[in-house]
């Protein structure tokens, strides 16, 4: 069984202090939804001053793998839907 994370449930920064907004086993598919939407109004002119640093590369989660440490490697894959 599969997950989907929407992109209501962001994050501006990498951090273990962050609550996870989901915890799975290891082998679960997880789809994270992302946005862009700073970067869309990038493209359409207006100024990062207006539009605020905190919306560019904002990430989606964080989620926690039971058993997981911090040197594992996970897998991933983006498909760009």
């Amino acid at each position: 069984m599969g997950h989907f994370i929407q992109k209501d449930n962001q994050t501006v920064s990498f951090c273990a202090d962050h609550s996870p907004v989901l915890e799975v086993r290891p082998g679960t598919v997880v789809t994270f939804e992302t946005g862009d939407e700073g970067y869309e109004r990038l493209s359409q002119g207006e100024r990062i001053e207006h539009i605020g640093i905190e919306m560019f590369n904002v990430v989606t989660g964080p989620v926690s793998v039971h058993g997981a440490c911090s040197e594992d490697a996970l897998a991933r894959r983006a498909d760009g839907r």
